[in-house]
This record gives structure tokens, C-alpha cells and sequence, in this order.
């Protein structure tokens, strides 16, 4: 029973996408003079990035219809969970010229279909700015991202509306934020009376990330490089034909690279899609280097970007996670392994306040030898009050 008597607060896993579209060149074309032109014809530095807000979102929705529609349509009948959509990318928040979006996920396919609506967004975003000469200076970049909750990572609930508690609100804040996104799912209509945030190392390796992605290459985490050749794998040669978006993108490898706090200085995978394929210099350049045109090159890549993610993403620590899809059928990515478990108990017990039955639990567990030595000292931790119990209390050793 939740303190207070409110019954018991539910503690689901997700696996989130986030994606990122930002503005290349704004600084200098907000700076430009542009006091020689005719007033009638300047043409106001606040124009295209109101148009680029509006039309971010408002695009963000009819690309992710687009695609949703043109896998639906090879997938109908679909058994095995491999062509699942949930809901499309809906807007997270603005940070001065970036669009953050985040969505749900609920197979890899439909990981592929988010980034294929950021991409045509994109797409759509440069048509915009090169239709007026002013503005042709100006481009977008992006980014795109996992991150699994409440394992490693958090999400921030506050209400919309002015941010103060409500009157029947929990005394502990950990118990308070898990009731306020119990709340918020269990009533999607009233979900704008919500405020969402993230916080944890998959967000800050995002923003990192986001940093070194530039007009060509919109730069994915290696999760969501992983994801996206499961996606590719999981659909054969017909399927890949009847369907552009089933295809494998074009990756493109920069090697490993340190990231400021990221990893305690070990260096990350830079892995990037082609987000601009029609560029002429980009093409110029490609041939070149003698690299081999963009689709040969995803084909041929393929299986070798699936064998460096496999060697990655070995789980030591946040972010050698390979994703885990709560409800997903395809094989091998709905199944919680014995330490998501064993944390997601633990929270759920330390929210509840019920660390006694944890308690019981995980002694079973141990005894039964089902719990990794990792997530045994987890256990641990919980119960000798390491982690902050309800109230904020350290338990008693």
C-alpha cells in the first residue's frame, strides 16, 4: 500500500526515443545588417524561426502519418510484433533555435519510422529556407537517441500550470513524481496538465552527441544504431523492396571520440545517418574518396556496424545498454533480463515504501542464484539504506 493510503503507485519500464532539429547558421543571420534594405522589403530575422517552430511541429506529425501509413501498409496482418507503431514523435521543448521531440517505442521498426519522419522533416525544413533568398543562408542539423526509463535514466513530472504541489500530493518527492506519471498515463486526455522532463546519462550522452552533428550527418547513438539494423534484419528483401523506409539508412562511422563527462573520458562511437543524400558537393566528395554511392554503402556496412554495436553495447554500464522494449513481441528485445528486474522492484518498493517485501523478494532470488552479482549489490544498497529510502531517509543497518 502507497503511504498515505492511495493505493499502490505503479512503476512501468519504457524505452524512450529522443530526437533533436536544429538550426545551422542562426547566430550570423541574426547579426546580419540589414538596414540598407527598403523597409517594405527587409526581410525581419524573426520570420523564419517562428515559421521554423510552427512548421517543425506541424511537420513532425504529417511525416510520422506518411511513414506510419507506407509500413503499415507492407505489415498488415503482421503476427510476430516486428512492424508495432506506437504514437509518432510529439514535441518535448524548444531550446533558443532546437526542436526536441520524444516518443515512446515499441518495436525497432518503429525506431526506424521516428528517425525517417525527422529526416523528411528535414527535408522539408530546407525546402522552406531555400524558397526565399534571404534565408538561404540557414540550415538544420539533427540528432537522434535512446534512453530507458527508470533504469539509469529519470523522468521529471511537474504540473502545467504553475508548478506547485497538489493539495493530495505525497510528502516524499521520489513517491510524488512516480504517483504524478502514473497519473499522467493512466489519463492521456489530461496529459497538458503535465510538464515532462528527462534527467540521467542517456540524456546528457544526447546532448553531447547533438553537438557534433552538422548538416549532412544527423548523429545517433549506438543504441539506436543497434535498433536500426534489428529493424533491418528483422524484414527480408521483399519487404525491404515494398517499403523505402524498412530499408537500412546509410551509417556513417567516425571512429570513437571522447565526450566531455561522458563514459569518465573513455570514447564513444560517433555513428551518423545521411541526412542530406542530394547534396552535390557531399557527392562530389564521396566520389572522391572513392567511397561507393550511399545505398551500396548501408548494404555493405550492414553487418558490420551490427557486429561493432554487438561488441559495445556490453551492458557494464548505462551506456552499454542494448535496448530493452517493455511489451515488445520480436525476439529477444521484450524480455527483462534478471537485474532490470531486480532495479525495477527496487524502485517500485522504495516508491511504495515497501522495502520489507523487496526484502523477501530478493532473498529469494539470490537463494534461487537468478540475480547477477551486479544487481545483488544493487539489492543490497536498497535495503542497508545506501539509497534513499521514502521521506529521504537512509534505512537503518
Amino acid at each position: 500500500m502507497a503511504k498515505g493510503g492511495r493505493g499502490t503507485i505503479a512503476v512501468q519500464s519504457r524505452l524512450r526515443m529522443f530526437l533533436s532539429l536544429d538550426i545551422v547558421g542562426s547566430t550570423e543571420f541574426k547579426q546580419a545588417k540589414r538596414g540598407a534594405e527598403p523597409a517594405e522589403d527587409a526581410d525581419s530575422w524573426v520570420e523564419p524561426f517562428l515559421s521554423f517552430y510552427q512548421i517543425a511541429v506541424q511537420q513532425m506529425a504529417a511525416q510520422w502519418a506518411a511513414v506510419r501509413e507506407a509500413i503499415a501498409a507492407v505489415g498488415r496482418g503482421d503476427r510476430d510484433g516486428r512492424f508495432e507503431l506506437g504514437d509518432g514523435p510529439t514535441f518535448w521543448k524548444g531550446v533558443g533555435d532546437e526542436v526536441l521531440f520524444t516518443k515512446i517505442v515499441r518495436s525497432p521498426v518503429d525506431a526506424a519510422a521516428a528517425l525517417h519522419a525527422l529526416l523528411g522533416l528535414m527535408r522539408e525544413q530546407r525546402r522552406q529556407f531555400a524558397a526565399k533568398p534571404q534565408w538561404q543562408r540557414l540550415n538544420v542539423k539533427g540528432a537522434a537517441w535512446l534512453a530507458g526509463f527508470p533504469i539509469n535514466n529519470a523522468e521529471v513530472i511537474l504540473p502545467a500550470k504553475d508548478g506547485r504541489p497538489a493539495a493530495n500530493a505525497l510528502d516524499d518527492p521520489v513517491a510524488e513524481n512516480y504517483r504524478l506519471v502514473a497519473l499522467r498515463d493512466s489519463a492521456p486526455a489530461k496529459g497538458t496538465a503535465f510538464h515532462a522532463d528527462y534527467i540521467g546519462p542517456s540524456i546528457d550522452l544526447g546532448f553531447r552527441l547533438r553537438e557534433l552533428a552538422d548538416p549532412r550527418r544527423l548523429v545517433v547513438s549506438a543504441d539506436l544504431a543497434w535498433l536500426l539494423c534489428h529493424a533491418h534484419r528483422g524484414c527480408d528483401a521483399r519487404e525491404r523492396a515494398a517499403c523505402a523506409y524498412l530499408a537500412m539508412p546509410e551509417v556513417g562511422y567516425e571512429g570513437r571520440t571522447r565526450l566531455r563527462g561522458i563514459l569518465g573520458g573513455d570514447p564513444y562511437p560517433l555513428m551518423w545517418v545521411e541526412s542530406d543524400p542530394a547534396n552535390p558537393l557531399n557527392n562530389a566528395e564521396d566520389r572522391l574518396l572513392r567511397r561507393p554511392p550511399g545505398k551500396a554503402r548501408a548494404a555493405r556496412q550492414a553487418g558490420a556496424l551490427w557486429a561493432f554495436c554487438n561488441a559495445f553495447l556490453t551492458g557494464e554500464s548505462p551506456l552499454h545498454m542494448r535496448p530493452y522494449i517493455p511489451g515488445c513481441r520480436v525476439a529477444g528485445l521484450g524480455e527483462m533480463s534478471p537485474d532490470h528486474r531486480l532495479r525495477l522492484a527496487a524502485i517500485q518498493a522504495v516508491v511504495n515504501g515497501r522495502a520489507e517485501q523487496f526484502a523477501s523478494l530478493a532473498r529469494s532470488d539470490r537463494e534461487a542464484g537468478a540475480i547477477p552479482p551486479a544487481a545483488q549489490a544493487f539489492a543490497r544498497d536498497i535495503l542497508s539504506g545506501m539509497i534513499p529510502g521514502p521521506r529521504g531517509r537512509r534505512r537503518k543497518r
